[in-house]
């Protein structure tokens, strides 16, 4: 446990109920229409859905995994969070977010069912939820790893009961109470890590400043640079980059972040700007991590506490808030870094929810009974997938060794939509079984890897990266250009039908419902 730790608990157990009420609150406020709930009605303002999308991507893994990673391997290893992941937003909102917006879809699957039809949906679905369950299973292992470190429980019993509550009030209003409790969230952990570096660096001048860290790690440690030229480094060194990035894009929660936005320029700037301010985030988190070996040498630590950072590394940011801020900027701190943990796992948890209601369970039940779902039928399904997922998450959660890696790993599979999607949007010859075959050959690369390795964290990690999406995209082309006339491909569409690209392909269209 540590210090002050009573006073911890009370103040983190008011900030999860705070947070719970508002998104009660937010429940309160959301319709019974399906598309409030999933996409708000595609109403959000430019303010609030960079905060939310901000509040996705600095999560568990970027605050407590990048200063950990930092902290035993360097900046180098920190690559694919923060900075790969801020370079998703910035590129996926110069070249998706608005294109995305456009189409009007409830959901990020549903981006995909305008151009590659129910089944090419189908398929794009099933590709994202188990690397968004990796994401959600990442946050809910950060916040038992905090919870774990202020009252000394066991690990488990806090992954459960974090699991829990973000199960409780992500069911509570759908996309409109994640965004709002995003919006506070990601206000205080930016707050907490604004407050925290002053502190950091103050203490590190006192025992010789960045130039003792230097001294102690060599100039390599704080690099960023590639060093290893060969075949397989320069591969290496541009998977760390691409990896997170081309696969964070695709993804559910930045997609459907996008549907939410008011409009496409809302869409587009929300990301670019969440992208710019997690870069200097980022920054100030991996350099603490890194930092914090001068404080180890000069015994900052107790014994206990060092035994502690040898076992799990990414306990560092925490323990070096206990130790140099007053306490009620410690409360402060934590309340954040909860906050930010949290903000990622309900967003991570309610996009693959809404793929499963909206874009597996409802064509399935529209094959087998003739109907259509109505609202109150789709909306019931999407909390019962919140629930089931989160079961799931948490148990991810509980069994995993580093936030940072089982992150990581989520963004990078994610990598085989890549190219559907661009191809979708940008590709008028992309037709659904183009798409589909692209999208199996993909996964099931991914699959093989981890499965003859025995482990997600599969290696060479490049191979892991390029390998599903070059295969995909080849597959993709060769097979759309020989099934044109076949599966000949339908315009890019609003959900109303309405063409937005290539109306000249004719009158056929994929239903969007």
């Amino acid at each position: 446990m540590v210090q002050n730790a009573t006073m911890l608990t009370i103040i983190m157990v008011c900030a999860l109920a705070v947070f719970l009420y508002l998104g009660y609150l937010a429940g309160r406020k959301t319709s019974d229409s399906s598309s409030d709930y999933m996409a708000a009605n595609g109403k959000m303002p430019y303010w609030l859905v960079t905060a939310t999308l901000l509040a996705t991507f600095i999560c568990g893994a970027t605050v407590m995994g990048g200063a950990g990673t930092a902290f035993e391997y360097g900046l180098f290893d920190t690559i694919p969070d923060p900075f790969g992941a801020a370079l998703c937003l910035i590129a996926g909102g110069l070249v998706f977010q608005g294109i995305i917006r456009k189409t009007g879809a409830v959901s990020a699957a549903a981006v995909y069912q305008g151009r590659y039809g129910v089944s090419g949906a189908f398929v794009a679905g099933l590709c994202q939820i188990m690397p968004m369950l990796f994401f959600a299973g990442a946050q809910v292992a950060a916040t038992g790893k905090l919870f774990q470190l202020v009252l000394g429980w066991p690990f488990t019993m806090t992954c459960i009961l974090s699991g829990i509550f973000v199960i409780v009030y992500t069911a509570f209003g759908g996309i409109t109470a994640v965004a709002w409790t995003d919006f506070v969230q990601v206000g205080l952990l930016t707050l907490g890590v604004i407050v925290l570096f002053p502190f950091v660096l103050g203490k590190l001048n006192t025992m010789g400043g960045h130039a003792a860290a230097v001294q102690l790690l060599g100039e390599d440690f704080f690099s960023m640079g590639n060093t290893d030229w060969s075949f397989t480094g320069i591969m290496t060194y541009l998977a760390l980059w691409i990896g997170t990035s081309a696969g964070a894009m695709p993804g559910a929660d930045i997609m459907s972040r996008g549907l939410i936005a008011k409009s496409p320029k809302t869409a587009r700037w929300s990301a670019i700007t969440a992208g710019i301010i997690m870069i200097g985030i980022g920054i100030l988190v991996v350099l603490m991590g890194a930092w914090a070996h001068v404080f180890a040498e000069n015994g900052l630590f107790t014994a206990e506490q060092s035994a502690l950072i040898e076992e799990d590394a990414e306990l560092m940011i925490p323990l070096l808030a206990t130790h140099l801020l007053p306490s009620w900027f410690t409360a402060l701190f934590f309340v954040g870094l909860l906050g930010a943990i949290m903000s990622s796992a309900d967003s991570a948890l309610f996009a693959p929810s809404t793929i499963i209601s909206n874009d597996i369970i409802r064509p399935i039940y529209h094959m087998r009974t003739g109907k259509s779902m109505d609202d109150k039928q789709l909306l019931t399904c999407c909390r019962i997938c919140v629930v089931i997922l989160g079961i799931i998450a948490t148990i991810f959660g509980t069994f995993t060794q580093s936030v940072f890696t089982l992150e990581v790993i989520g963004f990078t599979v994610q990598i085989v939509l890549f190219f559907p999607l661009t191809l979708a949007l940008y590709w008028k010859k992309a037709n659904r079984t183009g798409a589909i075959a692209g999208m199996i050959v993909g996964i099931l690369w991914c699959v093989v890897m981890m499965v003859s390795q025995g482990t997600i964290d599969a290696e060479p990690y490049w191979v892991l990266c390029f390998g599903p999406a070059i295969s995909g995209l080849i597959v993709q082309v060769i097979v759309s250009l020989a099934t044109q006339k076949s599966d000949p491909p339908v315009p890019l569409c609003h959900r109303d039908g309405t063409p937005i690209k290539w109306p000249e392909l004719g009158e056929n269209r994929y239903i969007v419902e």
